[in-house]
């Protein structure tokens, strides 16, 4: 293939759902490939079930997300996470590193799966194939700049990146089907990726700021041929913040975005009609309200989640607004269940998990800084990373039976095996959090049981700490 290098850096705090096409549910697994819908609820009630710290040698940015797959015959369901130095597979079940692949440039957006065949990973301005059950290298291809979310477009792979060229890839040949590009001369693509109808058509929204406004376009593509189907210019609608977000689909007919406040100008939500392009619809925020910093989330019942940087609002398939929930943080692209719960993070690191009419469900605090999108397993296990380079799993509570004899139980608690090696299993009756030895809290966890996976750090002594006492352990 033909080889191309750039250099560009980015960070946000976006990512994409795509629709999935030809290649049937099965192929691009969950909500990775429909806009935060997913084909299974989540558990009634959730706990903390283990965390993997890869320490301070490894950033995850809150850009990417982690997602699921399957690897030996789909027998074991594994959870991929991108990171600063390469892309990690663990066990879905247990949190252990299955393998790991380096990468010179780092992974700071989402990679897509292909049913036990391929995983595709934007690592700076390259895009690499490895084989899912063992991350050996497939192939790999140098684009004009960096690439952000790489999506299943049925029998295709497709990428854009900051220069605004679009890359389509042949899924069975390897090759490049077709690219086009740059899309816009100025401002170029800001963490926006492709979007994909069920009608077997490719959607890109270039950027658009104060600096180059003419760049807000939004273009429509055949996806196996690449032949532009239209274009729109619609410089009179940009904010100076730009197009930060990767499109929606509604109902397959309607294209949903918003656009990110700056200098202290107004922010707005968009509805495009998909056959030609026609504004439908617009709602503007005032600089106070927050920018548009996030993905929306479509339904299957066409309701659109936009996430603010002080709310989340839903709106339902008219675009009257259902609900908001109001908070004072950034949050992630939510992902949505079966059941229509909402689960999202936000910078303050919190896990959030809403109903479909807006109430808490769930909330998990403390988990970092900043949450990436979450991913939701078979299982409707959650799948969360902070970056304190700590990749979370919230799943059914499980309640310990037959612990070891070793286990040591003191009021309320439960730990086993301890000295340990690579995993702590706690059962608690209160909340825990663990510290090392120069106060840095490393681990927390809710109640019941769980898995700490302390992956990145040292040997030594940690102390385990509930609401009455604390227990030391030690890592060998």
């Amino acid at each position: 293939m033909k080889n191309r290098t750039s250099s560009f850096t980015i960070l946000t705090l976006l990512f994409l759902f795509s629709t999935v096409l030809a290649g049937g549910p099965s192929s691009w697994p969950y909500f990775h490939p429909n806009y935060g819908r997913s084909t299974v609820a989540i558990p009634e009630a959730v706990s903390l079930r283990w965390q993997v710290n890869f320490g301070d040698s490894v950033q995850i940015y809150p850009t990417t997300s982690p997602i699921t797959g399957w690897i030996n015959q789909h027998q074991q369901e594994v959870v991929y996470l991108g990171t600063s130095i390469g892309v990690f597979c663990l066990s879905a079940e247990s949190g252990e590193v299955i393998w790991f692949y380096h990468t010179v440039q780092p992974v700071k957006y989402a990679p897509a799966y292909w049913d036990t065949n391929r995983l595709y990973v934007p690592a700076g301005d390259s895009l690499i194939c490895l084989d899912p059950a063992t991350g050996q290298w497939i192939w790999g291809y140098h684009c004009h700049d960096v690439l952000f979310h790489v999506i299943g477009l049925g029998n295709y792979i497709g990428v854009i990146d900051a220069s605004s060229y679009v890359y389509v890839f042949n899924y069975q040949t390897n090759q490049l089907a077709w690219q086009v590009g740059p899309l816009a001369s100025g401002a170029g693509c800001d963490n926006t990726s492709l979007a994909l109808d069920n009608h077997g058509c490719v959607y890109a929204v270039t950027c658009g700021n104060a600096l180059a406004w003419y760049d807000f376009k939004i273009f429509k593509f055949d996806l196996t041929s690449g032949q532009q189907i239209w274009s729109y210019d619609d410089w009179f609608a940009a904010e100076p913040g730009g197009v930060r977000m990767s499109p929606g689909l509604r109902h397959d007919s309607l294209l949903v975005f918003g656009t990110h406040a700056a200098y202290g100008w107004t922010s707005s939500i968009y509805n495009y009609r998909a056959s030609d392009h026609q504004q439908t619809w617009r709602r503007t925020f005032t600089y106070s309200d927050g920018p548009v910093m996030a993905s929306p989330a479509v339904d299957t019942n066409g309701y659109t989640y936009f996430p603010t940087a002080n709310f989340l609002l839903a709106l339902d398939d008219s675009n009257n607004q259902r609900w908001q929930y109001d908070f004072p943080f950034d949050a992630s692209s939510p992902a949505i269940d079966l059941n229509h719960k909402i689960i999202f993070g936000t910078t303050d690191g919190q896990l959030l998990i809403l109903n479909q009419l807006g109430g808490v469900a769930y909330q998990a605090d403390s988990l970092g800084d900043s949450l990436t999108s979450p991913a939701i397993g078979s299982d409707g296990s959650i799948y969360i990373a902070s970056d304190m380079s700590v990749l979370y799993k919230f799943g059914d509570v499980v309640v310990a039976q037959d612990e070891p004899r070793s286990a040591r139980g003191l009021s309320g608690i439960k730990i086993y095996p301890n000295p340990f090696r690579q995993r702590l299993t706690i059962n608690s009756l209160s909340g825990v959090k663990i510290y090392s030895l120069d106060g840095r809290r490393v681990f927390a966890a809710s109640r019941g049981l769980v898995v700490w996976r302390p992956v990145g750090l040292q040997s030594g002594v940690y102390l385990v700490k509930t609401n009455q006492q604390m227990i030391k352990v030690v890592k060998k």
